[in-house]
């Protein structure tokens, strides 16, 4: 497709500039209220043509109410209270919008599970077709173009094959590169990426992230690009709006905002990243303190973040700071912004910057690196000392057989192959990859939880036990040693039954020593990680993703475990709260000596945790090694497009 024709084609036809104008947006839930509670209140953004904004916060700052208020599906009791907003000299907060225009015409949205958005039982080429036809009066031939024209835009195929699959077929890239191409299918004015890129490994990230750009510069579109990932904001927008608990604290040119941020809660932001901006990885972050207010009442005549703010002041629990200009588009809401003094008064006085420490600036655990590329022969994971070994698999080859569970066919298709790996005592080894490199099978296989269907070959051990010669009972008694914490707590967590009733769950089935009553076990328990007591009583829907997957945890080290196997624990939580469960696993580590095998995409997180790592593509060991070596010196091309994908320079 010929964006740039596009773009001054619509200029020729004489359709308004694509800008996007929020003046003092408030959304409020009324549910049956005496009166409104507002969740977002007087929010004020804009967008020109070919510019991309970037709204960052944590969950619940009012990020997507924000995106959805623009193409009128805001939830059921929840309206727009006061503001405007307009696209392209549009109204949209009037009573008479026709919102089939608005959305797929003038708005495109993308959203964060593309698998979600399409429809499982539709081909691919037909959903776009869909699309198209339902916004445009074109004839099949001029669609099949437009199709064509859409697939080479976001950089896949456009052949009958490709066309013909169903979403399931896809990889997780491509259906989002398919949703894409939906999206800007009527050539909108404005395109909303709602945590477009959150779920994704790190490389295709790296390319959905440049596909947006080009499309933003290409096409002359306008971009909403909501996340709660600094990094990706940095990667790919001009300019930059913070959010919390439902206001603007900050925004300007996100070079100028993220390199000098004046408001506390940013820099907070920026320190939970595991990233540092200027080009390398943290070995540490510094969680922002406390959480969110959940009662937004109490918070609209005061400074929404005063109470997780050490430079908090009297002033600042009785007065609400407006947004004040520190040049350069660059304003902020603090009355005590980071470069001034802090106030006599403040609830903490050190205002020390955090220390941005990269790999370069740590002493290398090892010099020698096992390479596979190199050393085929000798691919696998040493540990220096005489520790013991807790866990070890030697040559763990997985497959699995294709058919109907009734019935499997001959064929197997190979998913890990040759894997080696040694963990010993308050070691942590990281596992690393894209999606389908196999990681998540190697996390099941170590424990003997891969499905009826696979075929599995080499030898397991657990605390020097062979894992394939156990019987039943056997394999219930040894799996006490190692249990696993799954990416999505919320998936792995009885919806129907208390927190407690999920912690004393192991040590019953254990038979471990339950004198004390539940809710004082369960207790301890949650002070571990660092949870307070009185959520034992709660369920899990009434908790936050953080605590939620803090509980997960929990239930882990219910029945004394020496590892912990962590299959993507934190991919999907805001970058502060990934930051809290870090630095719980890390103490856990040290504090307990458990050791760990972390499956992950995120090479900054591996990068904080990890002792070693081994590096998997398409079922296979590629290198292998200590983290700082392998992350400063990749000896494989793989490794270096890992890393290089991973960082980002402001």
């Amino acid at each position: 497709m010929n964006a740039v024709t596009k773009a001054e084609k619509r200029s020729r036809d004489g359709r308004p500039p694509p800008t996007l104008e929020i003046n003092n947006l408030t959304l409020s839930l009324q549910g049956g209220r005496a009166d409104p509670l507002d969740l977002v209140r007087g929010v004020s953004l804009e967008i020109g043509q070919g510019q991309c904004l970037g709204l960052v916060g944590e969950s619940g700052a009012g990020k997507s109410l924000t995106a959805k208020a623009i193409v009128g599906l805001l939830p059921r009791g929840i309206n727009v209270r006061g503001g405007s907003i307009s696209l392209g000299g549009q109204v949209l907060t009037s009573d008479r919008v026709n919102w089939r225009e608005v959305r797929g015409v003038l708005v495109g949205t993308i959203f964060q599970d593309p698998i979600s958005s399409l429809n499982p039982v539709m081909r691919v080429g037909t959903q776009v077709h869909e699309v198209i036809k339902a916004h445009l009066t074109l004839n099949k031939r001029d669609r099949d173009q437009r199709v064509a024209e859409l697939m080479e835009a976001v950089e896949l195929r456009g052949d009958r094959d490709f066309l013909a699959r169903y979403p399931h077929e896809l990889s997780g890239g491509q259906q989002q590169r398919v949703a894409i191409a939906m999206a800007i299918a009527c050539d909108p004015l404005l395109l909303i990426a709602d945590e477009a890129t959150t779920a994704l490994d790190v490389r295709t990230q790296a390319r959905i992230l440049r596909l947006l750009r080009a499309l933003v510069d290409g096409m002359g579109l306008s971009m909403l690009l909501v996340t709660h990932d600094v990094g990706v904001i940095a990667s790919v927008s001009d300019r930059l709006a913070v959010l919390y608990s439902g206001r603007v604290v900050e925004r300007g040119r996100t070079p100028n905002v993220l390199s000098q941020p004046r408001h506390p809660y940013t820099r907070g932001l920026i320190e939970s990243c595991p990233l540092d901006l200027k080009g390398g990885f943290r070995t540490a972050v510094r969680p922002i303190t406390g959480t969110a207010p959940i009662n937004l009442e109490s918070t609209w005549d005061n400074c929404v973040y005063a109470p997780r703010c050490s430079r908090a002041a009297a002033k600042c629990r009785s007065h609400s700071p407006p947004l004040e200009d520190y040049g350069e588009l660059h304003r902020a809401a603090c009355f005590y912004p980071l470069g001034d003094g802090i106030p006599d008064d403040a609830t903490g006085r050190s205002d020390e910057t955090f220390a941005d420490r990269t790999t370069s600036s740590q002493p290398l655990a090892l010099k020698t690196v096992i390479h596979a590329a190199e050393h085929p022969s000798e691919v696998g994971v040493e540990s220096e000392g005489g520790k013991e070994v807790i866990l070890k698999a030697t040559g763990l080859s997985v497959a699995y057989r294709e058919g109907r569970l009734v019935s499997y066919g001959t064929k197997a298709i190979p998913a890990v192959q040759e894997f080696n790996i040694e963990l010993r005592r308050a070691e942590t080894v990281a596992v690393v990859g894209e999606s389908g490199s196999g990681k998540s099978t190697v996390a099941l296989s170590l424990i003997r939880l891969e499905p009826r269907n696979a075929l599995v070959e080499g030898r397991r051990e657990i605390l020097g036990e062979d894992l394939d010669e156990m019987g039943k009972n056997a394999l219930r008694n040894i799996r006490r040693r190692a249990q696993i914490v799954f990416q999505d707590p919320y998936g792995s967590l009885n919806p129907r039954r208390k927190v407690v009733d999920l912690l004393m769950e192991g040590p019953r089935a254990h038979a471990l020593d339950t004198s004390d009553s539940p809710m004082e076990q369960a207790g301890r328990l949650l002070e571990r990680v660092g949870l307070d007591p009185s959520f034992a009583d709660r369920y899990p829907h009434q908790m936050s993703g953080g605590q939620r997957q803090r509980v997960a945890i929990a239930r882990a080290l219910s029945v004394e475990p020496q590892v912990l196997i962590c299959d993507e624990p934190v991919s999907a939580l805001d970058v502060s709260i990934q930051a809290q469960i870090l630095e719980l696993l890390t103490s856990l580590a040290k504090q307990e000596g458990l050791a760990f095998v972390f499956i992950t995409h995120d090479l900054g997180v591996m990068n904080m945790l990890a002792d070693r790592v081994i590096v998997m593509k398409e079922g296979k060991t590629v290198e292998t090694g200590a983290v700082e070596e392998v992350l400063e010196q990749p000896h494989t091309q793989y490794t270096k497009e890992l890393v290089q994908a991973s960082l980002v320079v402001i």
